[in-house]
């Protein structure tokens, strides 16, 4: 069977649906050309990368938008589909699933309009000879990113079990040996050992934004098909 691309790690996500991509040319430099996907049961938004390595595709999956606000108010109702508009604006479909004729179902459009100065973050998240290369926003504090102990790198495996909610499984930690920060501040390139193929690593920074500021997202989930 062919592997997806990418896996999304479970619980963190239950039921991804929508997915979209966003144009080259989107407002958000930061993100533009990456791929987002609506998160029907936990109500957010997921952001994808992909990576070809050795002719197969695989990449990251990262937040998009803050989970556990609830449904409703200022919070999707339930995304289930997204499309971007020629005029750059993300429109998401909701619905909201009452249950077994428990009432009526209900749905929402909601738009969302990039406004630019948003917090730095994670931008992209890839396989490099050896490690990982993390991309971000902006500049991050060069002397909290020079240091191994600001990231943490955990392995897991997502093998379907047969039922819908078939957890992660052999989930360890692995190190990193070593951090290289490019001169613009903006990549910073892990050394880890062991890396296997087969394995979705979980690739987390500390606190290295600028001024002690909380990164958003700080977390990708990569799914390691091939080594580079």
């Amino acid at each position: 069977p062919v592997q997806p691309a990418i896996h999304v790690p479970h619980p963190w996500s239950r039921s991804v649906n929508g997915l979209a991509f966003l144009p080259d040319g989107f407002s958000d430099r930061s993100v533009a050309g990456h791929g987002i996907g609506c998160e029907y049961d936990n109500r957010f938004l997921v952001r994808f990368t992909l990576q070809e390595v050795g002719g197969e595709f695989q990449g990251a999956v990262y937040h998009f938008s803050r989970p556990g606000a609830g449904a409703g108010g200022t919070n999707f109702v339930g995304p289930l589909s997204g499309a971007v508009s020629p005029a750059g604006d993300i429109y998401i479909g909701n619905i909201f699933d009452s249950g077994w004729l428990g009432g009526r179902n209900t749905g929402t459009i909601t738009r969302l309009r990039p406004l630019g100065n948003g917090p730095n973050g994670l931008h992209e998240l890839a396989a490099v000879p050896g490690g990982f290369r993390l991309r971000f926003s902006s500049a991050v504090d060069r002397a909290a990113a020079a240091r191994a102990a600001s990231f943490t790198v955990s392995g897991y495996t997502r093998t379907w079990k047969g039922g819908y909610t078939t957890p992660d499984s052999g989930r360890h930690k692995v190190t990193v040996r070593s951090v290289a920060l490019s001169t613009d501040g903006r990549t910073v390139t892990l050394a880890v050992a062991g890396l296997k193929a087969g394995n979705v690593y979980e690739v987390t920074c500390g606190k290295i934004g600028v001024g002690g500021a909380a990164l958003w997202p700080a977390t990708g989930h990569y799914s390691l098909h091939r080594l580079p």
